[in-house]
């Protein structure tokens, strides 16, 4: 009996990798990506973090998940003629209770359907703090940009490839769930690979050279299985990770993995349009539509007005950082922005379009975002 019970579970997990293997789809063509791209309306939104949360445990977390807060910050968006979000999911929540994660999931997706909004959602990411857990998270640092930001996965993980397991039921179990939704514009599967040390964020774990890239290397392999695993759920959205710096080595390292694994090309840039725009000249070679998954930083030149309508007249899907300010913090500088010279550089708001009550940062600079994108 024992014997035949065993038999049974072989067989059933042999069925499923035959399945799973049997299912899974290829990177799509430039062709493919192309027709998917032309039947949709043009896409500008923003980087979206709820302004009750301090990172994406806090998102999404039982203790602190708020719908009614979501759908408020949503028609804000709308407000200013927008209709897409990026949003970030993290590894700990779905190892915790994946379908508690999923449920949260289509509630968001749900007030999607119910406002036109799309969603990308992204997998990993190398910046923040190193280390993470679950439950009430730190408050934020007073002064501080994007404080307790953590990483996904913890470097703990990251840096130890026999960890890994649960990361692909992560991947491969949430955009099985969600392969057919048409609410979801797209998968992220890595955020900026190789922003191992975000100087950027409190609290960085001194490594030495030899642990950085070895780090790296692991970044390199997390990614690139991610793209894989993606892949192997079949899903009806393309799948995507972006090109985030210059720096020779890591684009070195990483640029031809992200290139070679993209259904459609996606980048950074915080700088001004003549940056935009040599990047998009070099992403172009691959025949791929193009999404700007980052960008706005009103410190050095990344401002609406002029690059939300150089990245519609070019087709570009647009994602600025930020919508409302809250418990991120990404209104506050860089701080390498901060005790300028310049008179009043740190009032300036770096990143985020609307105030704690709902107001806007700018209202010549919301106007001009209704404009571009179609409104009075």
């Amino acid at each position: 009996m024992i014997g035949d019970l065993n038999k049974t579970k072989i067989a059933l997990f042999v069925s499923v990798i035959f399945t799973t293997l049997l299912c899974a789809r290829d990177i799509w063509t430039p062709k493919q990506a192309n027709e998917w791209y032309n039947g949709l309306p043009y896409l500008a939104g923003v980087n979206y973090v709820p302004s009750y949360a301090v990172n994406a445990i806090e998102v999404w977390s039982d203790e602190t998940f708020d719908i009614k807060t979501i759908e408020r910050e949503l028609l804000l968006l709308k407000s200013i003629n927008m209709n897409v979000i990026r949003i970030f999911l993290n590894d700990k929540v779905h190892q915790h209770n994946p379908d508690a994660l999923y449920s949260k999931m289509q509630q968001l997706l749900d007030l999607c359907e119910k406002h036109d909004i799309y969603v990308m959602f992204t997998f990993f990411t190398n910046g923040g703090r190193p280390e993470s857990n679950l439950g009430k998270q730190p408050e934020p640092v007073p002064g501080k940009h994007n404080s307790q930001w953590v990483k996904s996965p913890s470097l703990s993980v990251l840096g130890d490839d026999s960890k890994w397991g649960y990361l692909r039921d992560y991947v491969f179990g949430t955009v099985s769930k969600f392969a057919d939704n048409k609410r979801v514009i797209a998968w992220n599967v890595f955020n900026e690979p190789g922003n191992v040390s975000s100087t950027h964020v409190p609290g960085q774990k001194a490594m030495s050279n030899d642990e950085h890239v070895n780090y790296l290397i692991n970044t390199k392999k997390l990614m690139e299985k991610s793209f894989k695993w993606a892949r192997e759920a079949n899903p009806s959205q393309p799948i995507t990770a972006p090109i985030w710096t210059d720096d020779p080595f890591i684009s070195k390292m990483f640029s031809g993995a992200i290139e070679n694994n993209c259904d459609v090309m996606s980048y950074h840039c915080y700088e001004n349009i003549v940056k935009h725009y040599n990047i998009i000249n070099r992403l172009k070679k691959h025949g791929r539509p193009i999404m700007c998954t980052e960008w706005l930083a009103r410190h050095s030149g990344s401002t609406f007005n002029p690059t939300l309508q150089f990245l519609k007249a070019n087709k570009i899907a647009s994602f600025s950082f930020g919508l409302k300010k809250g418990r991120i913090q990404t209104h506050l500088a860089w701080p390498w922005f901060l005790n300028s010279q310049l008179k009043g550089v740190n009032e300036i708001w770096l990143h985020d379009i609307f105030d704690e009550n709902d107001n806007p940062y700018c209202p010549e600079e919301c106007a001009y975002i209704k404009r571009i994108l179609g409104g009075e």
